[in-house]
């Protein structure tokens, strides 16, 4: 097995809330499956479990990084 270096780690989690985001609003956190993300992903479902240990952790920390990313737009459109 092929350790992922930091970049490469980066770059996986970051596909795998863009994943999460779009299954969210297609179809919903229970009907999302794992292999589903990991397909969209392109990782093996075990290199998924050395990022989240459940899909509903994914999805937690995906819609918490949405929060934070549009709280902080809306402080810099009120110049805060």
């Amino acid at each position: 097995a092929k350790a992922f270096d930091d970049n490469e780690r980066k770059l996986i989690k970051d596909k795998l809330k863009e994943g999460a985001l779009l299954f969210i609003q297609q179809q919903g956190v229970r009907k999302t499956s794992v292999d589903e993300l990991v397909k969209y992903a392109n990782i093996s479902k075990g290199a998924f479990y050395l990022f989240y240990t459940s899909k509903e952790l994914l999805f937690f920390d995906t819609i918490i990084d949405r929060l934070l990313y549009t709280s902080d737009a809306a402080d810099e459109g009120l110049g805060v």
